[in-house]
């Protein structure tokens, strides 16, 4: 395979011809034309390039580690805020069912003792 190089008026163009016509097809007089662009960069094109992709990708990661720093923070107070919620949700329950126990103790004793007071009432005078 060769290459063989043709000046064009807008364009820089490189024939590529081999042997066995793999390449040739019939673009050009010996086979495809690439067109290459003739862009030359600076020393100081690319440090600017460089710099401003560094740039950004500083800036980028800062706000990518803010929000992750922020999600996190939204994390633990929901965690913390459901944890204190469940808690003062089972001690309220658990007082409740504490008042409701003592208030039926209270009511069985109350239906105890009015048991009594009609077992005195429904024996015959004269007997105590």
């Amino acid at each position: 395979m060769s290459a063989t190089t043709y000046a064009n008026k807008n364009a820089t163009c490189v024939s590529m011809t081999s042997t066995s016509g793999d390449y040739k097809t019939g673009n050009g007089p010996t086979g495809t034309y690439l067109n290459r662009t003739d862009t030359t960069f600076t020393p100081n094109d690319w440090h600017n390039s460089n710099s401003i992709m560094s740039t950004t990708a500083v800036r980028q990661q800062g706000g990518s580690l803010e929000i992750r720093q922020s999600a996190r923070k939204l994390r633990n107070d929901t965690h913390s805020l459901t944890n204190w919620g469940q808690h003062d949700n089972t001690t309220r329950l658990s007082d409740r069912m504490r008042d409701l126990i003592a208030w039926k103790d209270k009511l069985e004793q109350t239906i105890a003792d009015t048991d009594v007071e009609n077992s005195f009432v429904d024996k015959p005078q004269g007997t105590v």
